[in-house]
């Protein structure tokens, strides 16, 4: 942990060093902050997918208790804003001091609000970053000014389904017993300031000061809702990303579920693995990035299930790019989804997050019901924020229902928001596997369906001398013979799939899973039972699979 400290500390310190005062800062102009000289970076950087030029505003970061600078927040010409890779960001903030006694104070979420405060008023701002971290910059204040007043300058997001700005505020200021202000129309201060002017947004600012109500809170994201679109077909030959090729698409939301105690949590776990290591998965490429596993039941089943992975897989070397956090994150209570996106901050780094993992949707669920559709569409918004926000897969395992040939358990929302959904039940054969059936897939042909094995792996021998054990399941699947089907003669439509595969290989041609399914969809075929047929002719020996290519046999 200290040489983490020192690292950050170091980026910090070299940042701040070789930055320079700009009379005219692009997003302070954005913002209609004019004439505020600021700190900008002498030289390009690049923090989770974000590009920050020379001349971009830098925000220094200090922890609340020490005042020593921990952290930095970059902000482009385009308001991309970005933390250092493993700074802090809770309990660290940035005062914005004033001359003169300190009769009162003020707490805003943003540089921006914090900054159109502090222009109006003339009065000390601490800047919080995220509503997560408001009540910590609240007592902070408190304990530097003990005979000040403290305000919440709050956002008003009035015009989103969900007033996240005043909610928080009001939590806050009713447990801290502080003071709030919130804007009169929907939008931060700094909207306010832009639309108003400085001396209406003053009065406004102090008449609209009050006392908190209590009321209940329901969440805490900070919601910079953006709307970009595009101009006819622009776009139609972009090519999806991938983490697995024609397994787990980039940028998604996605389910595993499964019947309790099928290996739906082992068979996560080995795509966790895969993504963090980039080592293929059953045949496909994998692209590297670092992953976030929640294990909601915590234990030490998660890590020994990862320990068994690196034995049989890595030769025992850790994989590094995936972190382990061991409790449940109710997405939809305070704090909690912003607390998760700042780990995948300083987690990810420069990098950012490729998949985060929600092991189980029961788990994280905060108690709500998950029957119920609005309750699952809260859920399923708060997933997508923090997809949005982090550039990640977010990956839910669930339980199936009483039924499982019915699909997951609760409401069907979740089933249609996801990007695509995989079943995991144990095979029928008695074997140590697990059947892994992709039953959605929206923006491809879909994976075959098949078993992969688990075998045991020996980890360590505890005090009494007992050997330690947990399952890993295999890299490579396979389909287990099904004699009902073997003896079934083909259908018209396997036919049809079969003859398309061979007269592209006798014409040299590409045989990949979508292009075949391509041209059943030109002969005028369904195509949404393609998989099942690709099964079917792989159970009978009549094709078989290369990565993503079908080979007729």
């Amino acid at each position: 942990m200290d040489q983490l400290l020192e690292e950050v500390g170091r980026k910090v310190h070299q940042l701040t060093q070789f930055s320079t005062i700009s009379e005219t800062v692009p997003y302070l102009e954005k913002k209609g902050l004019t004439g505020m000289p600021w700190q900008v970076i002498s030289e390009p950087v690049t923090v989770a997918k974000a590009t920050f030029q020379p001349g971009d505003m830098l925000v220094s970061m200090a922890d609340l208790n020490t005042g020593e600078a921990v952290n930095i927040q970059l902000i482009n010409a385009k308001g991309e804003k970005r933390f250092l890779p493993k700074g802090q960001v809770k309990g660290a903030g940035c005062w914005l001091e004033s001359d003169g006694e300190v009769d009162r104070l003020w707490i805003s979420e943003s540089i921006g609000t914090g900054l159109s405060v502090h222009r109006v008023a003339k009065e000390p701002v601490l800047v919080a970053f995220s509503a997560g971290n408001i009540s910590q910059c609240v007592t902070a204040a408190k304990l530097r000014y003990p005979n000040s007043v403290v305000v919440i300058a709050a956002d008003n997001d009035s015009d989103k389904k969900t007033n996240v700005g005043v909610e928080v505020a009001e939590a806050v200021a009713s447990e801290q017993q502080v003071l709030l202000s919130v804007p009169p129309e929907a939008g931060d201060w700094n909207d306010y300031f832009c639309r108003h002017g400085q001396g209406t947004t003053l009065q406004a600012l102090m008449d609209e000061v009050r006392q908190p109500q209590p009321m209940e809170v329901t969440d805490v994201a900070r919601a910079l809702w953006r709307f970009p679109y595009s101009i006819g077909s622009t776009g139609y030959d972009y090519q999806s990303r991938y983490l697995i090729k024609g397994q787990l698409p980039a940028d998604s939301f996605g389910v595993v579920y499964g019947p309790s105690g099928h290996f739906k949590s082992f068979i996560a776990l080995a795509l966790a693995c895969h993504v963090a290591t980039g080592q293929d998965w059953n045949g496909h490429r994998t692209q590297r990035n670092k992953v976030i596993y929640v294990a909601g039941e915590g234990g030490t089943g998660v890590p020994r299930r990862i320990k068994a992975w690196e034995s049989k897989s890595r030769k025992g070397v850790t994989v590094s790019d995936l972190a382990v956090i061991s409790q449940p994150v109710y997405l939809t209570e305070v704090g909690q989804l912003e607390a998760l996106i700042d780990a995948a901050t300083d987690f990810g780094g420069e990098q950012g997050v490729g998949l985060i993992i929600l092991d189980t949707l029961a788990r994280c669920f905060a108690g709500a019901d998950e029957n119920k559709t609005a309750d699952m569409n809260q859920f399923i918004a708060k997933c997508d924020e923090l997809r949005r926000r982090t550039g990640a897969t977010v990956l839910v395992v669930h339980h199936s229902g009483k039924d499982a040939e019915k699909g997951a358990r609760g409401s069907s929302a979740l089933r249609a928001a996801a990007d695509f959904e995989f079943s995991v039940k144990r095979t029928e054969d008695d074997q140590l596997a697990a059947w892994l059936a992709c039953t959605k897939m929206k923006d491809d042909g879909g994976a075959s369906d098949m078993a992969f094995p688990l075998r045991v792996v020996e980890l360590f021998t505890d005090s009494d001398g007992d050997p330690v054990t947990s399952l890993v399941v295999s890299d490579e699947g396979y389909v287990p013979e099904t004699q009902d089907e073997v003896k079934e003669p083909p259908s018209k439509n396997q036919t049809a799939l079969w003859e398309v595969v061979r007269s592209r290989q006798q014409q040299g041609e590409d045989t990949h899973r979508s292009v075949v399914r391509d041209d059943l969809k030109k002969m005028g075929l369904n195509t949404n039972n393609f998989s099942r047929w690709v099964t079917a002719l792989l159970n009978r020996g009549s094709i078989r699979l290369e990565g993503d290519k079908l080979i007729a046999i």
